[in-house]
């Protein structure tokens, strides 16, 4: 099979879990995509009463297309349940996501969300994370010294930028920096590293 068919696969699975009079947290990659075009297929066939809210523009903009409910994040009380992609999951469930760039609005949704699924095929399954580069959310201002302080750890920093060589921003107007997981040893410890850097937003690692 295609990784597309797997993540199709994956989003029909998904999609089961969404339930009548719920409030459904939508997350930001292309496995989440499939998700919403076989939500809205599911809606199509039962009459549910679902609102929906999402960590990103494009995909907020996909479900209103398929004729999904979207709100504002700040219009819900709460979210019963959230759907979020990752780049990788280790066999201990931590993982690493924000290929996408939405990782702050996604780690936002995920701590005010009642349960939260990561939806992934097995391509994203390793044994140990760090093939992938842990994207670091960073604020326009002083970012070259965030750079210089993350190169400092042995992280090997590298600001992303898009097949124009533009850099890349998120919806939250903010930047992202790939870092290597190779020199960390410990991921509490890293973290508190990283938590030190004023100017970093957030990061993609879950852990726990």
């Amino acid at each position: 099979m295609t990784q597309d068919e797997l993540k199709s696969l994956v989003g029909k699975e998904a999609a089961k879990y969404v339930t009548n009079n719920t409030v459904i947290g939508l997350g930001s990659c292309t496995t989440v995509g499939f998700l919403v075009k076989a939500i809205a297929a599911k809606f199509k066939e039962e009459s549910l009463d679902v609102t929906f809210v999402s960590s990103s523009e494009k995909t907020a903009s996909l479900a209103e297309s398929l004729g999904l409910h979207v709100v504002e994040f700040d219009d819900v009380d709460s979210i019963d349940l959230s759907f979020e992609g990752a780049d990788e999951v280790d066999e201990d469930l931590n993982g690493i996501k924000g290929g996408g760039t939405a990782l702050l609005r996604e780690k936002i949704l995920a701590n005010n969300s009642d349960e939260t699924i990561l939806i992934v095929d097995e391509s994203k399954v390793v044994k140990k994370l760090g093939k992938y580069p842990l994207p670091v959310e960073v604020n326009p201002f002083g970012l070259k010294h965030v750079i210089k302080a993350l190169a400092k750890l042995g992280l090997n920093p590298k600001l992303r930028t898009n097949q124009s060589s533009a850099m890349v921003k998120t919806d939250s107007k903010n930047y992202v920096v790939d870092i290597s997981l190779d020199a960390v040893k410990n991921s509490d410890k890293f973290l508190a590293k990283l938590h030190d850097i004023a100017g970093i937003v957030d990061h993609g690692l879950i852990t726990n």
